[in-house]
């Protein structure tokens, strides 16, 4: 996962409230959280400016070539929470996101009250010593990855 990416969407939600920006990062987001619930219309993506359309592009080639785990687990795990799922449910409620099946957001999804998230809108620190090691991990799995997704570097073994 790009989490440079993952990390500027998520804060473009909770410093750009009411923008048409932090909307559509918020519908990026709930779609990578559950996309049956939350689906997104893909020319909102329009709406973006080019480095957050590179920084959504980015989380959705990763999550989608490679899930090692859903978006809010990635959230709960870099920040050392627990909440990120019902953060998730607090910002599809908070703009009344419409979901396929239920129409808008309910409030009876909502595990916690507003009152219970501390702080209610959290924005993430990048620790770039902590990225970097990331980035390097991350660039030896592409490699490895990319080694094996070539047909060219698979040999082929004929049995008699």
């Amino acid at each position: 996962m790009n989490i440079r990416a993952l990390i500027q969407l998520w804060n473009t939600t909770q410093q750009h409230r009411g923008t048409s920006g932090a909307r559509v990062c918020t519908e990026v987001l709930l779609g990578l959280y559950n996309g049956s619930r939350f689906p997104m219309d893909l020319t909102e993506l329009r709406c973006l400016d080019g480095e957050l359309f590179r920084a959504a592009i980015d989380v959705i080639t990763d999550d989608t070539r490679r899930c090692q785990m859903e978006v809010h687990e990635w959230l709960n795990r870099i920040t050392g929470r627990h909440d990120f799922g019902c953060r998730f449910e607090h910002l599809a409620w908070d703009w009344k996101v419409k979901t396929l099946k239920a129409g808008r957001c309910k409030k009876a999804y909502l595990d916690e009250p507003e009152s219970q998230l501390s702080p209610r809108y959290l924005v993430i620190k990048v620790d770039e010593a902590k990225l970097a090691v990331y980035d390097s991990e991350q660039k030896a799995l592409d490699k490895i990855e990319e080694q094996y997704s070539d047909p060219g570097n698979w040999v082929e073994q004929q049995v008699n």
